[in-house]
Formats: C-alpha cells, sequence, structure tokens
C-alpha cells in the first residue's frame, strides 16, 4: 500500500486520494473457477481506489474467459480488459465494472481497497 498504491493513487487520483486522508485500507482475494463462482455483475466498489492483482502463474495456471470490463461513464459502452497473468488494474472504486464468466481453469485474484476523500 505504502510503496505502490498510496503513490499512485495520489499520481492518477489527485482529487480523490490525498495524504491526509488516505489511511484506511481494505484487502480480500477472490477466485474464479469454472462451474462455481464463475463471474461477478456489474458493480462499482466502498473504495476511493481499487487495485486488482491477477495471482495466477504465466505459465501452469491457464484459464479462459473471465476477462473484466468497465463502463464508460458518458457512453455506458463497455470496454473489455483481458486480465493476464501477473497484470495489475487500478480504477476509482465509483467506475462500473464487472468480471465475464470464466469458461475452464481457475484465475485467482488479490484485491486492495484504499479509502480517500469522500
Amino acid at each position: 500500500m505504502d510503496t505502490y498504491m498510496r503513490p499512485l493513487g495520489r499520481l492518477f487520483y489527485p482529487e480523490y486520494i490525498q495524504a491526509d486522508e488516505d489511511s484506511e485500507t481494505f484487502g480480500f482475494t477472490i477466485q474464479y473457477q469454472a462451474g462455481k463462482d464463475q463471474s461477478i455483475r456489474q458493480h462499482s466498489d466502498s473504495s476511493s481506489l481499487t487495485l486488482n492483482i491477477n495471482l495466477n502463474l504465466p505459465t501452469g495456471e491457464g484459464y479462459s474467459g473471465s476477462s473484466l470490463y468497465f463502463v464508460d461513464p458518458a457512453t455506458g459502452e463497455k470496454n473489455i480488459v483481458e486480465f493476464a497473468p501477473g497484470v495489475a488494474v487500478m480504477h476509482r472504486g465509483a467506475t462500473q465494472h464487472a468480471a465475464l464468466p470464466i469458461t475452464s481453469g481457475e484465475r485467482s485474484n488479490m484485491v486492495l481497497w484504499l479509502y480517500g476523500k469522500n
């Protein structure tokens, strides 16, 4: 949090993440498995800033499906992001997003939330 998330949050989202207002954090892991918890419906997070890290290894831990999409608030367009092993995605918590269904294998993620102004 101190090495990456706070500095990047303050750099890219200074109106929401400020040095005197970003001490609260929360983290959790989530697994997507074909035939089980396959997807997450469209939602926003309870954070000012979210960092979602794909924990799968590039080899030997393959899966298919399970892309992310983010909704453009101006147009409602869904922008799909292929969420490859080792990739991290940072976004404002208020951004509507979802995980599409996983069709094979398993994907593991670590999600970190940072709270800031408002």
